[in-house]
């Protein structure tokens, strides 16, 4: 991909992001990519070995390094919810068996009122 079209797609994701109350996410990366941190993903990009990842700086920071780094802290944090999720759902089955009495759980959304008179 060409970084003219790494850029528009990580401007994209950043909107979405943004959309979903999720800039904290980008915030995180950009502050990653400004102290010169490599991003995971870079180190297995073909063609460069980490000796030439080490000396990644931040003004030498592709479009695509920096898309690559957002996409992966993007999935790492989904992945991480669904986990939790999942460990979750997991844990009440569990409670609910030794209990032997039946668990309700809802989610509500933020923009819901939690009580209501």
């Amino acid at each position: 991909m060409a970084e003219q079209e790494c850029q528009q797609v990580y401007q994209e994701l950043v909107a979405m992001l943004q959309e979903f109350r999720l800039g904290g996410i980008v915030e995180q990366v950009k502050a990653k990519i400004h102290a010169g941190e490599l991003s995971e993903d870079l180190a297995v990009q073909p063609g460069v070995n980490t000796a030439q990842a080490a000396l990644v700086k931040p003004e030498n920071s592709t479009a695509q390094a920096q898309l690559l780094r957002l996409i992966g802290a993007v999935e790492r944090i989904l992945v991480g919810s669904i986990e939790l999720e999942g460990a979750l759902v997991d844990s009440l089955v569990e409670e609910s068996k030794r209990s032997q009495s039946s668990m309700t759980l809802s989610f509500e959304s933020e923009s819901s009122p939690l009580l209501t008179s």
